[in-house]
């Protein structure tokens, strides 16, 4: 469990995530991040849970990394600048509950 929301990490999202394989909830909303999603995110395979909510995070929702997340329950990428259409891959995800893009550029 990490949660740095509401704190001024004020960068863009860590490279490598390698270090944190069992992590099951990742919050860091309103961390002032910026950049894209990294294709490292891929990693945290265990993680059920992920908000990135009201950061400047930018490019699109397409990562390939979030659709090797399997285990994900609950996605919140609100508040952001990400722009293009949804990806025909978020129903690899089968085990999501909650899907939160309100507030972006999406096509």
């Amino acid at each position: 469990y990490i949660d740095v929301s509401n704190t001024s990490v004020d960068s863009p999202l860590p490279a490598n995530f390698s270090g944190y394989r069992e992590l099951r909830v990742f919050r860091a909303a309103q961390a002032r991040l910026s950049g894209g999603i990294p294709a490292t995110l891929g990693l945290l395979t265990a993680l059920e849970e992920l908000d990135l909510s009201r950061n400047a995070l930018t490019g699109p929702v397409s990562a390939p990394s979030l659709f090797n997340l399997t285990s994900l329950r609950a996605v919140n990428l609100s508040s952001n600048q990400l722009s293009g259409g949804l990806p025909d891959a978020l129903r690899t995800l089968g085990a999501l509950q909650t899907l939160d893009l309100s507030q972006n550029m999406l096509s």
